[in-house]
């Protein structure tokens, strides 16, 4: 219960927390702003204890004699003022109950927020409402389709990858695909000397407009003059303690960066809770082990390097979960299909053909997740894929 609620006129009282939040949000979108959830029939007599509301709904799963002390207590609590109107949330096809006090509006599950508010609307004569809730939604739908264009203009151009790979003897392609919704995912990539290249994968938690505002604070750090993009665990301790005074309490980041080597077949690497790099070879793969507390949650939290000697050539491929997690009623891909589609590109890599092999890496990781759809999880999904020749060399960029 917030506190900013207590003296709210309307009260929307649901057993289930998550679902009274969701009514509540629906109808602040209408531009109803006092609003006040409760979960119980004395939660909401010590809200009408503080102002007498205008309207009351109420989910048929509140037990009818707790709803009945509720109705009394409200008469007796209003005296000679109106009593509030009544809304009536039920399951589809349900017999009215006589035990129950008539509503004068009465909205079917499943809900949706077009019926709550029409019907809300009617209760409290606000036929203005629907208009309301369409306009605001139509405005955060446009700004949030503006935050989106923003966000892939933070992304390595085209121009900016062929930029780089010309100081590094691999080659790197990446696949990205934003959510229905705008979320927090990022990649960058920057030279660090002698042919090598430094990549950072990072997934904010969250959608929507303050994840993708993280988005925006964390290039705005990463284009600094200075930053000592060499070392994986010094950038990842300074990311850490710069987002933890910018975040606001909840927000986290997880983050992969790395430091690849393509000519002595190295890499070096820092996890801040992301999902472990994975490398693919013709013949083999192997997991780039990856553990640690996510950037912004302890400003002192200690980060270090992990190294290893990648065998040959193949395909090594940075990646959000987004790639791989299907939500709770899809089967997640796992990693052995996840080694299967790059197989294809690490044998162009041990044949030389780098541009070719990391165009197909990051082809056939967008392939995988189109093979395996999930229309009750969206999230973004970000794969960086470089490639490296048998002898750290090959064709170079196309």
């Amino acid at each position: 219960m917030l506190a900013e609620d207590i003296a709210a006129p309307i009260i929307v009282l649901h057993p289930v927390s998550a679902e009274g939040r969701q009514i509540a949000a629906w109808l602040r979108s209408a531009g109803l702003g006092r609003i006040s959830i409760a979960r119980t029939c004395d939660e909401a007599m010590f809200l009408l204890g503080r102002q007498n509301a205008m309207l009351l709904i109420i989910d048929e799963q509140v037990p009818v004699l707790a709803e009945q002390r509720l109705l009394r207590h409200i008469g007796d609590v209003c005296g000679h003022s109106p009593l509030p109107a009544l809304v009536r949330l039920v399951d589809a096809g349900s017999a009215p109950d006589a035990a129950r006090a008539t509503a004068v509006e009465v909205v079917s599950k499943p809900l949706a927020a077009h019926d709550v508010v029409v019907r809300v609307g009617t209760a409290l004569q606000r036929p203005d409402l629907l208009g309301r809730m369409d306009r605001e939604r139509d405005q955060s739908a446009a700004n949030l389709e503006v935050a989106r264009r923003m966000q892939l203009g933070l992304l390595p151009t085209s121009e900016q990858i062929a930029a780089l790979q010309e100081h590094c003897a691999g080659c790197l392609s990446a696949f990205y695909r934003p959510g229905d919704a705008v979320g927090g995912d990022f990649w960058g990539a920057w030279p660090t000397g002698e042919g090598r290249i430094a990549l950072a994968l990072v997934d904010f938690a969250g959608h929507g407009l303050s994840a993708a505002l993280n988005t925006f604070r964390l290039h705005a750090i990463l284009s600094e003059q200075g930053l000592p993009h060499g070392d994986a665990a010094r950038m990842t301790g300074l990311l850490n303690q710069r987002l933890h005074d910018l975040l606001q309490r909840g927000q986290y980041a997880t983050m992969i960066y790395a430091q690849i080597d393509p000519t002595a077949h190295r890499v070096e690497w820092c996890s801040a809770g992301g999902p472990s790099p994975l490398f693919v070879s013709a013949t083999g793969s192997q997991d780039l082990e990856a553990s640690g507390l996510p950037l912004g949650i302890k400003p002192d939290a200690a980060y270090g390097n992990r190294a290893a000697t990648l065998p040959g050539a193949g395909v090594l491929c940075l990646f959000s979960d987004g790639l791989y997690e299907s939500g709770p009623a899809s089967r997640d891909i796992g990693r052995a299909q996840i080694v299967a589609a790059l197989r294809v590109a690490a044998g162009l890599a041990a044949e030389g053909r780098l541009a070719e092999a990391a165009r197909s890496a990051a082809a056939a990781l967008e392939a995988l997740r189109n093979r395996h759809p999930c229309p009750d999880h969206s999230d973004d999904v970000v794969a960086v894929c470089v490639a490296i020749g048998p002898d750290g060399d090959g064709d170079g960029p196309a």
